[in-house]
């Protein structure tokens, strides 16, 4: 299954994905980054598909704590007029997919 293109466009100081899927911006750390800081700081933020395995990272957004980057992910979120939860579902539909591509790579 192909991923789908998304377009993280910058705005003066807020970031919004665009998708025909819906999408959810998540707090992430360094080892889900494939364990290097982003701009030297430890967190950051990546915008997930829904149903669809991984994210993709927003490079320019960088924290030092995981409480600012989650922060910022809900602030964008509400951009978007995501919920907390809508968010969490989203991300869920993008770990089981995740963990379905797993499987199927095992068999």
């Amino acid at each position: 299954m192909a991923k789908t293109k998304v377009t993280v466009t910058k705005i003066p100081t807020e970031t919004i994905a665009t998708t025909e899927k819906k999408t959810a911006y998540a707090a992430t750390d360094s080892g889900s980054m494939g364990g290097m800081p982003v701009k030297g700081k430890p967190f950051g933020i990546g915008v997930v598909v829904e149903g669809e395995a991984g994210y993709h990272p927003v490079a320019d957004y960088a924290f030092s704590t995981f409480a600012l980057a989650e922060a910022c992910a809900q602030r964008f979120n509400d951009r978007l007029n995501t919920t907390a939860e809508q968010a969490a579902m989203i991300v869920v539909s993008s770990l089981r997919a995740q963990n379905v591509a797993a499987r199927r790579a095992r068999r």
